[in-house]
């Protein structure tokens, strides 16, 4: 994202850091080194979720620049959009082709590689409008590795077909 090393550096410094101490009969023990992440509650833990989600928000400005992920429009006239996003929720808008999902994919591993942020399939959910066909959606959900439940199509992104 263009950030100097030295700030880079200088965050990194401030999440490998870190160090705890617990109590054990009310003796202090320690310290002891987290193998990864931050605490829970951590100030600087919501200013990096922003910084990763901006590297999401470009990729995926990038992608709809080439229009290699098509958005959707609202309307006719409004401009398309290919994700809306609130807090730690993602939607991600598509047109429901293999192709385009093999890109959603790749742009999901390189985002991971980044961030280490990682998607969460059993909190993951997919819609599809009424146009797309059974097997289309049946290829769709098995590429992403999800099983058709009951009354509804699972996974995150909200694909549409034409």
């Amino acid at each position: 994202m263009g950030f100097g090393a030295k700030w880079t550096n200088l965050l990194i410094l401030c999440v490998r850091s870190v160090s705890f101490s617990i109590l054990v009969y009310g003796e202090p023990k320690g310290p002891i080194y987290p193998s990864r992440g931050l605490k829970h509650g951590d100030l600087i833990s919501p200013y990096l979720f922003i910084l990763c989600t901006e590297g999401l928000i470009s990729l995926l400005q990038k992608v709809d620049v080439k229009d290699v992920v098509e958005g959707i429009c609202a309307c006719r006239g409004a401009p398309k959009i290919n994700h809306l996003m609130f807090a730690d929720d993602r939607l991600l808008f598509c047109r429901a082709t293999s192709q385009t999902n093999r890109k959603i994919l790749h742009l999901l591993e390189v985002y991971e590689q980044a961030s280490g942020q990682m998607v969460n399939k059993d909190k993951t959910s997919m819609v599809f409008s009424k146009n797309v066909s059974t097997n289309t959606k049946a290829e769709i959900m098995q590429f992403w590795g999800f099983q058709q439940h009951q009354n509804y199509d699972v996974f995150g992104l909200a694909s549409y077909g034409g």
